[in-house]
Order: structure tokens, then sequence, then C-alpha cells
């Protein structure tokens, strides 16, 4: 009998012995595994790092968006003769097939108002001259004759007379000397411009 509470004994304590053993065994290897599992953890989820890398930085923005000097490079700059500057004279045909002198006109007039712009297929250009003409007679009251330039040929500068209905002078300078003379000739245009001369020029 006791022999048998002895063996019982024994083999109890083996037992607890074997499972103290195999709990401090797997203790470690839970340790370990836990910081693996992390590791594994932190390569699969972005890293402060990668999450830095993966955003537009400061370089990329100022290559992407467009900057201070980029912006104001593409800004329209302002074309024609500075003020009070002496406007050259010319001599070009109307619709009409009629030389048309600023000189001479100034003569005549108090002022010119020199209306540049684009063509007959522009619209908008064919309304603003509309509009000229609505009030072309209170300029006249004034002393003030308008003249309207495109570059154009004289076949141009008929159609833009008839579109408008003007009875101003529509002039044809086909070769672009008066826009480039008055500094608005843009390629193959002139850009819409108005200059009011007086007498002194």
């Amino acid at each position: 009998m006791i022999k048998k509470q002895i063996f019982i004994w024994i083999s109890l304590v083996f037992v607890i012995s074997l499972m103290m053993v195999s709990c401090i065994g797997t203790s470690p290897t839970a340790y370990t595994e836990e910081p693996k599992s992390a590791e594994r953890v932190a390569t699969e989820e972005p890293t402060a790092q990668s999450v830095v890398t993966q955003e537009p930085t400061a370089e990329s923005v100022a290559t992407e968006e467009p900057t201070t000097e980029s912006v104001v490079m593409e800004e329209p700059e302002i074309s024609g003769l500075p003020v009070g500057e002496i406007a050259p004279d010319f001599t070009l045909p109307d619709s009409n097939g009629n030389m048309v002198n600023l000189a001479e006109e100034l003569q005549e007039n108090e002022q010119v108002g020199l209306v540049f712009y684009y063509s007959v297929s522009c619209g908008p250009c064919m309304e603003q001259l509309r509009e000229i003409e609505k009030d072309r007679v209170k300029y006249e009251e004034v002393g003030v004759q308008v003249i309207a330039i495109a570059v154009q040929t004289d076949r141009r500068a008929a159609q833009s007379a008839q579109l408008s209905r003007a009875q101003f002078p529509i002039l044809a300078d086909s070769d672009h000397v008066v826009a480039e003379a008055y500094e608005v000739f843009d390629g193959d245009l002139s850009n819409p411009s108005v200059f009011i001369i007086n007498k002194d020029g």
C-alpha cells in the first residue's frame, strides 16, 4: 500500500515536473514568437519611413505644381507702345481701297482712336466694332476719329466692315508693319489694343 502511494507520488511529481518543464520551455518560445510576429507586422504595415517616401515630397510638389516664377512667365504681357510715346505715322488701305494716313486724320480731328483687333473670324472683335459703331456719332462730336486695323488683306477688311456695319475706316495691315510699329504684333495677328492719339501724336 505504501509502495503504491509512493509510486503515485513519484508519478505525480514526475508529471508535475514535466508540466513545469514544458511551461518553462514553451514560455521562451512564446516570447520569441511575439517579436517575430511584431516584425512581420512591422514589415507588412507601412513604417514611418515608407509613409514619408510614399507621400509627395517638397521636391515633387515643386516640380508638379506651378511655381511663382512659372506663373509669372505664363501671364500675358501687356503689349503696345507705352503712354507718352510718339505714335508712328502710317498709310494703309481701307475696306474701300482708299488710302488712310494717320497724320492727315490728326489734322482733321482732335484725336484718333486706333483700334487693333484679331480678324474678321473673331466674333468678339466684330461685336466690339459694332459697339463702337453704335457710339461713333458721340466720338465724332468730341472730335475723335475711330480707325480699326487688323493684320489682313483688303478683302478681309471689307468683310469686317460688312459684318460690323462700321462706317469708320477699317484698314488692312497685310504686311503687319503698323502692328509691329505699335508693338502689338504677336506672330500672326495683332493683339487687341486701343490707342488714343492726340494732335501731338
